[in-house]
């Protein structure tokens, strides 16, 4: 039989594992999500989650567009992008945690907003020593996620505990589509799960390597590697059929589109995908000082890839029948451009660089791409026609040919007028 000063001794230790237990308890979750271990800064990883305010005891949740506190938790959806940074994004859209207008200032509101790829729409979660997080701006970690009136950028205090936040895990990401990367892993394909009923799987991997390839190739022209890794991804409703936004490794083309496009690409031998390849011309060109139109920059570098390597790529606008291998591409622009001394027309526009091409080579460009890069923050300035005339004499220069004299007087101005401002 314990004695009464045992059971006394006994009583004060239960009592004091009690307390502790209580004090590390983490809020409820319903719906049957499993609240998460206190995690460290390096344990959040991309999944679901659920972002609870002890000091408001309260969850963050959107009403609309705006961020509320709320007693219902609402599950946001954190992902990893190329700069190792995180979008948050409220779960089951495509709308995610942006500071509105871009302006980085005291008592700016936090809003959910559609994916624009700028930096004040990625965070960096940080652990602080209560087993909460610190949400960060991304484009400056001196500003966090806090509450004011509203959500709202406000500067760090790691003394304000309306800034801190709990991290609850409620489930990992599922993969809601078809995976294949390249062997080196610089491409990752994302396709509709039924993508295999219009190509095998053996070609949907061979068009992953040829995709890294084509990588490749773009630096070997530019030298120029804007990110390590690009994903592709093409397994939902988008947008547009492709397209791509500045400071983001991810090149979205719209699933129904790709479904037709690879039913073609079957159909034809050594086809790399003109739409892939055009989406990823532009990740090359974006505030680099060759860039005076977009369009016919990143076609212009299609064609060295395809010239280069050996390969074909047809427009969609063309149907199976149609192959263009190499430098026969120009056949294709020429069919789809028109007279461009008056109305400028991309693919008049890259012809006309083609046909120059023929006279001098690649090799002029080559260096031209290069100079550009390597000088890059000299020429960081200049406006869209300053770096088309720039380019053209760099041209002249290496090739030892005056290009000017390859335009007429009205195509010209005509590239002029259509080039960034």
């Amino acid at each position: 039989m314990l004695k009464k000063k045992n059971l006394i001794l006994l009583f004060a230790a239960m009592l004091f594992l009690f307390a502790a237990c209580a004090e590390n308890e983490q809020p409820a979750v319903s719906g049957g999500e499993v609240a998460a271990e206190n995690k460290t800064a390096e344990d959040i990883t991309p999944g679901i989650y659920v972002f609870y305010n002890e000091e408001k005891n309260a969850y963050l949740s959107a009403e609309g567009r705006k961020l509320i506190l709320s007693e219902t938790p609402q599950n946001w959806v954190i992902k990893e992008n190329c700069n190792k940074k995180f979008h948050i994004y409220a779960e089951n859209t495509e709308l995610l945690l942006d500071i509105d207008n871009a302006f980085i200032n005291e008592g700016t509101e936090i809003k959910i907003w559609e994916f624009t790829g700028y930096d004040v729409q990625t965070w960096n979660i940080e652990a602080n020593n209560n087993s909460a997080y610190s949400v960060l701006c991304g484009a400056d970690n001196s500003f966090c996620l806090g509450f004011g009136e509203g959500a709202q950028l406000q500067k760090r205090d790691k003394g304000n505990l309306s800034q801190e936040w709990k991290l609850i895990r409620v489930a990992d990401l599922e993969k809601n589509y078809y995976s294949c990367s390249s062997s080196g892993g610089i491409i990752e394909l994302q396709l509709p799960l039924d993508i295999t009923e219009v190509i095998s799987e053996e070609r949907i991997a061979d068009w992953a390597e040829n995709l890294e390839k084509a990588y490749y190739t773009f630096y070997e022209l530019t030298n120029h590697k804007p990110y390590e890794t690009i994903v592709v991804e093409a397994y939902k409703p988008a947008q547009y059929i492709g397209y791509v936004y500045p400071n983001s490794n991810v090149i979205h083309i719209d699933c129904d589109f790709i479904r037709e496009d690879l039913e073609k690409m079957t159909l034809r031998e050594s086809d790399w995908n003109f739409c892939a390849l055009h989406e990823m011309g532009h990740m090359f060109d974006f505030d680099m000082p060759w860039n005076f139109e977009a369009e016919a920059m990143t076609d212009l570098k299609v064609a060295y890839v395809l010239e280069v390597n050996g390969v074909s790529a047809v427009p969609s606008e063309f149907d199976a029948s149609y192959n263009f291998y190499g430098k026969n591409i120009m056949e294709a622009y020429g069919m789809l451009g028109s007279d461009f001394s008056k109305t400028y027309n991309v693919y008049a526009c890259v012809r006309r660089f083609l046909e120059i091409k023929e006279e001098i080579g690649w090799e002029p460009f080559v260096k031209t791409f290069h100079y550009l890069k390597e000088n890059e923050s000299e020429y960081s300035d200049l406006s869209g026609s300053q770096k088309f005339e720039n380019f053209i004499d760099l041209l002249s220069l290496y090739s030892g040919s005056y290009i000017r004299n390859e335009f007429s007087q009205s195509e010209w101005q005509c590239i002029i007028d259509a080039a960034f401002k």
